[in-house]
């Protein structure tokens, strides 16, 4: 566990809320504000946390299994399960096209 300064706040904590209260301003001048306030920390330390909330808050993005994905003209075994489904749902091959015209439309 990270030990806590005389302020009751980690150097990370503080180097964050710099960031916050300053979000436009270089590593070198919060690391130069901080150390004025009593904790050491360096530019190389304040881009480190810089770069980690960065990477925090973008969303992961994972690939589904069973999609296609781009032009590719292959079709999933879950997509054919998928449209079978559908097909029996819709009573027929027939019925099934012509939910999914009038669908086309809709869009």
């Amino acid at each position: 566990m990270a030990k806590k300064r005389k302020s009751g706040i980690t150097k990370t904590q503080a180097v964050r809320d710099a960031l916050k209260k300053f979000p436009n301003e270089a590593p070198k001048e919060i690391a130069a504000k901080l150390t004025a306030r009593g904790t050491s920390v360096t530019p190389g330390y304040v881009s480190t946390i810089k770069s980690g909330l960065k990477k925090e808050n973008k969303p992961v993005r994972t690939k589904k299994t069973g999609e296609t994905e781009g032009t590719n003209d292959r079709v999933s075994v879950s997509s054919l399960i998928n449209a079978k489904a559908f097909v029996e749902v819709a009573g027929g091959v027939d019925k099934a096209r012509q939910v999914l015209d009038v669908l086309a439309k809709l869009r």
